[in-house]
């Protein structure tokens, strides 16, 4: 064992200044982490990241985040101009 660290770990204690927020061991800003998004331990999926504490589908330029999927407005005929806007065709009308 080192000198001066606890033998015990779960002495350990970790401080964090304002906005972070201490999960587990590490200090973390619950509003923008994706591992620990609006609390410790809720971990967004693989295509989310974390705004403002809630997590939420991540597009590319030019896209818009339907539901959990990105689509292009101008061109997805399920959705266009705005999210659940479909295009009616002809023969549908």
């Amino acid at each position: 064992m080192l000198v001066g660290c606890p033998s015990d770990p779960v002495q350990l204690s970790v401080s964090c200044s304002s906005p972070r927020s201490t999960c587990d061991t590490a200090c973390v800003d619950l509003q923008s982490n994706a591992l620990n998004c609006g609390a410790c331990g809720r971990e967004c999926a693989s295509a989310e990241s974390c705004v403002m504490g809630a997590c939420r589908v991540s597009c590319s330029a030019g896209q818009t985040a339907c539901g959990t999927t990105c689509v292009d407005l101008q061109s997805n005929a399920r959705n266009c101009g705005d999210c659940a806007n479909h295009v009616r065709r002809a023969r549908d009308a």
